[in-house]
This record gives structure tokens, C-alpha cells and sequence, in this order.
């Protein structure tokens, strides 16, 4: 079995091959997904919020500015604040129609509505898909300045070397944590892959039992 205890206000990274069921861990996590053993718990007080790789919901009406403002509840000079965080800046900008909004615009709409959502504890899979630099740039200080817990499936090295303060991976079939960002976790692999292990050492060292005829 595989444990994960996430603290409060820490940041994690999750990774793992394909197919390995990271996106399954976090739908379970969320409590969409039923675990064919085992529990999970929040603890008192969090308030998840889920940024999917595949569903991302807008508003269908309405402009860019009125959707932060309905979903926050900021004022609009602070929903502005936040859209300019997002690389949303200018009236024009903020008077777009939400349907006028390209595909990776959408992402970083849904991204900044999630961070200013209310919720403690933001679960993203895979969020930096289909964004440019500059917005995956964005995104990572957004992070990287949330004051609450973020749990972030990602194969993007760059925003696992910028906002998680460990990892934890999908090892064979169980998870392992490292602390550190991407380039921590490659180093302690290559220096355990450097050494032989212990077991392979004492099966040369033991002669082999003689095959019976």
C-alpha cells in the first residue's frame, strides 16, 4: 500500500509514468473517485480547488472582467489586479467576451479564477498544457505566492523546479518523496543509480548452491 500526508500550506509535486494514476490519486483525493481500498481524509477546514487537464469551466456569457469578479467576488479593481497577474491586462482585454478566448486564454482564465476561488487547497493536473512561457511563467508565481496548499501533477520540469518543495513520484506501485524540486530528485536517483545495491553485491560474493542432478 501507498501512503500521502500532505501539510498544510506545503507545496507537492506529483509524478509518474503515463497510465500510472495520477489523475485517478487526484480525483480520489477530491472525493470523485472511488479507491478500491484504503481512505482519504482532509483535514478541518480545507476548501479544495480541482484544475483539470480536460474540463474547463467558463462562464458561456459575459466578459472577461464580470466572470472574475462573479467568480471571486472581488471588487472589479481587484479582479483586474488579479487578470494582470494572469497577463490579462488592458480594458480591451478585460472587456472580451469569455467565448472570444483562445484555448490556452481559457486555461489562464480558469487558472487565475481558481487561485482567487477561495479554496485553500488547489489540486492542478497537468495545468501548464498548452501554455506559452510567459503564461506558465505567470502561473508559477501565481503559485508560488498562494498562501494555501497546492498538490500539482505536472511533466513540466521547469514548474516542478519552481513551485513544489517536494516531490513525491509513482514508484513501482507505490509513492516515494523526495524533498526538493525536479533537478533534487534527478540528482538523488543518479547518485542511487550510481551505487550498486547491497543485495546485488552479496549474491556475487555467495557462491551459487550447486544445481542437484
Amino acid at each position: 500500500g501507498a501512503a500521502l500526508a500532505i501539510e498544510r500550506g506545503e507545496k507537492v509535486g506529483l509524478v509518474g509514468p503515463n497510465g500510472s494514476g495520477k489523475t485517478t490519486l487526484l480525483t480520489a483525493i477530491l472525493g470523485a473517485h472511488p479507491l478500491d481500498g484504503g481512505t482519504v481524509r482532509l483535514g478541518h477546514g480545507v476548501v479544495p480547488g480541482y484544475f483539470s487537464q480536460h474540463a474547463i469551466e467558463l462562464p458561456d456569457r459575459g466578459t472577461v472582467l464580470d466572470a472574475t469578479t462573479a467568480a471571486t467576488g472581488l471588487s472589479r479593481p481587484q479582479a483586474q489586479k488579479l487578470l494582470g497577474r494572469f497577463l490579462f491586462s488592458g480594458w480591451e482585454t478585460h472587456e472580451r467576451a469569455v467565448t472570444a478566448l483562445s484555448g490556452g486564454e481559457r486555461r489562464r482564465l480558469a487558472l487565475a479564477l481558481l487561485v482567487a476561488s477561495g479554496a485553500n487547497f488547489l489540486v492542478l493536473d497537468e495545468p501548464t498544457n498548452h501554455l506559452d512561457v510567459e503564461s506558465r511563467e505567470a502561473l508559477e508565481a501565481a503559485l508560488d505566492a498562494f498562501p494555501g496548499t497546492v498538490l500539482l501533477v505536472s511533466h513540466d520540469r521547469a514548474v516542478l523546479d519552481a513551485v513544489p518543495s517536494r516531490i513525491v513520484a509513482i514508484e513501482d506501485r507505490g509513492l516515494r518523496s523526495y524533498d526538493g524540486g525536479w533537478a533534487d530528485l534527478e540528482r538523488e536517483r543518479s547518485a542511487e543509480a550510481a551505487v550498486p545495491s547491497l543485495d546485488a553485491e552479496e549474491r556475487e560474493r555467495k557462491p551459487r548452491r550447486p544445481s542437484r542432478p
